[in-house]
């Protein structure tokens, strides 16, 4: 065991994680170099590297949500969305003008009434004449009413 740790090279940290950035890869590969005038000559110099590593780090994942959340901020200010929502602005009231201007045929429909004709139940024929007679006074007196 000693002598594989003093001959042969660690495994990369890629082999085992994929998510492992590079640069701590260089870490661990410094600190683990066979030439102690490789190394991190002390624990600060390989704690200021980490440190650096994790600002880098933290730095990345506040620029990657900023540009989520500030996404519709500027889309919002862009000319197309303002260009677009115009658009849609107009489109929404010439559709409303256009079904003001024409409305449906249901609320179009004219107020009537029918005058059915009278039956005669009498065997007279005088009383079928005025029967008929009746039913045009009615229509005719009935047109003349203002609507």
């Amino acid at each position: 065991m000693l002598a594989a740790i003093e001959t042969t090279e660690p495994p990369l940290l890629s082999r085992n994680s994929s998510q492992a950035p590079s640069e701590l890869q260089q870490i661990v590969t410094k600190a683990l170099q066979k030439d102690p005038g490789q190394r991190y000559q002390n624990a600060g110099e390989m704690l200021e590297a980490l440190k650096g590593l994790h600002h880098k780090l933290d730095f990345a994942a506040e620029l990657k949500r900023s540009t989520a959340r500030h996404f519709w901020l500027r889309w919002a200010q862009s000319s197309t969305a303002l260009t677009l929502t115009s658009l849609v602005g107009v489109l929404a009231l010439a559709f409303v003008f256009y079904w003001m201007r024409n409305p449906t045929t249901s609320s179009m429909l004219e107020k009537s009434i029918a005058v059915l004709p009278f039956e005669n139940l009498s065997s007279d024929r005088e009383d079928a004449t005025f029967a008929d007679g009746l039913q045009d006074d009615i229509l005719t007196s009935w047109q003349e009413l203002p609507t």
